[in-house]
């Protein structure tokens, strides 16, 4: 299972909307750090009484990275568990 985010902004002064290594690092406490090889249904408190379908995962993670990203600043995450299945997420 992979996955990709896309934000939105400003441009800063280096040429780039946010920093991919501060994404690297914001992606990985937000999320990876709590579900990799983990038991989804027993031990990630974020995602307690949910189903862990790709649909359901994918607003989850939105959920998570929202509190570590300036506000308004993420546009959209894609959460690839096949190369035949692709889920996408906007927002509410």
């Amino acid at each position: 299972m992979g996955g990709k985010t896309n934000s939105k902004g400003a441009i800063d002064s280096n040429g780039m909307v946010m920093n991919l290594n501060e994404l690297k690092r914001i992606i990985d406490e937000a999320i990876i750090v709590h579900v990799d090889h983990r038991h989804l249904n027993h031990e990630v408190a974020f995602l307690k009484d949910v189903n862990p379908t790709s649909e359901n995962l994918v607003v989850c993670f939105w959920h998570q990275l929202q509190k570590f990203l300036p506000a308004g600043c993420l546009e959209e995450v894609i959460l690839v568990e096949t190369e035949n299945n692709v889920v996408s997420y906007r927002g509410e």
